[in-house]
């Protein structure tokens, strides 16, 4: 489809434009066009489609690279083909995406039932780390510490759970939420504890 376009001076602030509407609506990653279309480095395109240059100020090579581009964003079927090529699995997702690797499966296709198991499982996670911690505390060696009655935090947090799990809402969101959620219930663990190291040694 290119041959088409040879002696058409193009504009590439519209090409730069549609490339950028039409990556972010099927959620194809700058890297994945960068190899498979242009065939350049992820920071070239990324400079070009950020910073189109004018058509006649651009050298041979850089017109072929937004030839490439408009005759890509033409076709309908390069288009899904590309997005046929997004990696559905691997532990990288989860790395891309900051969810923990034990929850990161098939984040490309999550369903809302997917959502709900993860967060049942962080739900979990968080009431067998919280028996742990109990049992910890008991131990002869360590002061035990005052702590909120046992199944008011975990209740709080199944309540804002079921919620995220109910909610019609993106899962970019709910994995957001799900992320503020856990760090916020780690900081306070951590506050409780360094508020218990620093009580006993007034008390010696």
């Amino acid at each position: 489809n290119m041959d088409k376009y040879s002696t058409q001076n193009l504009d590439t602030l519209h090409i730069a434009r549609r490339v950028r509407e039409l990556l972010s609506i099927h959620n194809v990653g700058q890297r994945l066009f960068a190899k498979y279309v242009l065939g350049l480095s992820q920071g070239t395109v990324s400079e070009l489609l950020s910073k189109p240059k004018p058509w006649d100020k651009l050298t041979e090579k850089g017109r072929d690279s937004y030839r490439k581009m408009h005759a890509w964003a033409c076709d309908d079927n390069a288009v899904m083909l590309l997005k046929s090529l997004i990696p559905k699995k691997g532990v990288g997702s989860g790395k891309d995406s900051g969810i923990p690797a034990m929850f990161a499966r098939d984040t490309g296709d999550m369903t809302e039932e997917r959502i709900a198991h993860i967060l049942s499982e962080a739900s979990h996670l968080m009431k067998t780390e919280d028996s742990h911690s109990n049992d910890d505390s008991r131990s002869p060696t360590q002061p035990q510490q005052c702590s909120s009655p046992p199944g008011r935090g975990d209740n709080s947090q199944n309540r804002k759970l079921k919620k995220y799990e109910n909610d019609d809402i993106p899962q970019e969101q709910v994995v957001r939420i799900y992320q503020e959620e856990l760090a916020k219930l780690m900081g306070r663990r951590f506050e409780d504890s360094m508020r218990g190291e620093q009580t006993y040694p007034g008390l010696l």
